[in-house]
């Protein structure tokens, strides 16, 4: 929302916002207590299906296709007592991609079991996902780059938290230093170089 209404040049201080899980969301549009609405896949689908407009996509009005990235996030102690999780988790992952390759029918039914969805919503929301290959997060020129201190997930995760500190929902910003510390493609890098053996 704060990135929008920057885009669309309306001052933060003229919107009051909620937070509101998916169905609150459409029963308050439903009810007039609400103007609009910011959700992701395949909510917007259910409201678009409910007849209300999608006016725009986050691509629309954020960097490189968007900075809500999928992120895996492990707590440093955890992962120092647990060394080889890192390279498992990002494994896992890539064999869900390929599962999801191998197998679409399988993946969208599996999608639309778990957001309780019908067969045409999991498959349109399955048709327009944009996952980055984990080959690609090790790309600096990615936008999902894991190495480019200055762009990919580090420049999303910078942008996304100055509009979570906008919005008040972080106490402060935070600095490119505390992103570059936390972003780290070792795993990836293990798991491509050896498979997590």
């Amino acid at each position: 929302m704060v990135l929008a209404a920057k885009a669309a040049g309306v001052p933060r201080a003229s919107i009051q916002g909620f937070n509101l899980a998916p169905n609150l969301l459409l029963t308050a549009l439903k009810s007039n207590q609400i103007d609009s609405a910011f959700i992701w896949g395949p909510w917007n689908l259910l409201f678009r299906d409910a007849g209300y407009k999608i006016v725009s996509w986050d691509k629309d009005y954020q960097i490189n296709g968007g900075v809500c990235a999928t992120t895996v996030a492990v707590r440093p102690s955890f992962l120092e007592a647990n060394p080889s999780v890192g390279c498992k988790l990002v494994k896992a992952h890539a064999l869900s991609l390929q599962a999801g390759r191998k197998d679409p029918a399988h993946a969208i039914r599996t999608m639309q079991e778990a957001f309780n969805i019908s067969p045409a919503l999991a498959k349109e929301t399955f048709d327009t996902l944009l996952i980055p290959t984990i080959e690609s997060q090790l790309d600096p020129k990615s936008a999902w780059s894991l190495v480019n201190k200055d762009g990919g997930l580090a420049e999303k995760l910078f942008v996304a938290g100055e509009a979570l500190y906008e919005a008040k929902a972080f106490t402060k910003p935070l600095t490119k230093e505390q992103i570059a510390q936390s972003v780290d493609p070792s795993h990836i890098r293990r798991y491509l170089d050896t498979d997590c053996n």
